[in-house]
């Protein structure tokens, strides 16, 4: 024999429904919002340390070329050539950074 089927009640299934709209909305905002934070996160960070690492680099690179023996001493206008080579360093440290950029963002548009 068939069991009879229940019908349930018009307040049940409006707490059935906000239970339902509520879990969907959690899904589509909270949880993309919780990874995108996550995401921004360490990215900043890499991005902070990464920089940090280049300016370490740039003044490793200045102090090597003041310890030369062609930069000792008073030399005038040659003095300034440590400076000049470490700021020239730094813009191609910072070049290699955008073109890799450049590189790994065209990839990942490509795979869309």
């Amino acid at each position: 024999m068939a069991q009879p089927i229940e019908r349930k009640k018009p307040a049940e299934h409006l707490v059935e429904l906000r239970s339902l709209v509520v879990d969907y909305a959690k899904q589509e905002t909270v949880d993309p919002l919780t990874s995108l934070k996550n995401y921004l996160l360490y990215g900043t960070m890499g991005a902070l340390l990464l920089g940090l690492g280049g300016i370490f680099l740039s003044l490793g690179f200045l102090r090597m070329l003041q310890s030369l023996s062609w930069f000792e001493g008073d030399r005038g206008a040659l003095s300034l050539i440590p400076y000049v080579s470490t700021l020239v360093f730094a813009l191609i440290l910072i070049g290699l950074a955008l073109a890799f950029g450049q590189k790994r963002s065209s990839k990942k548009e490509n795979h869309r």
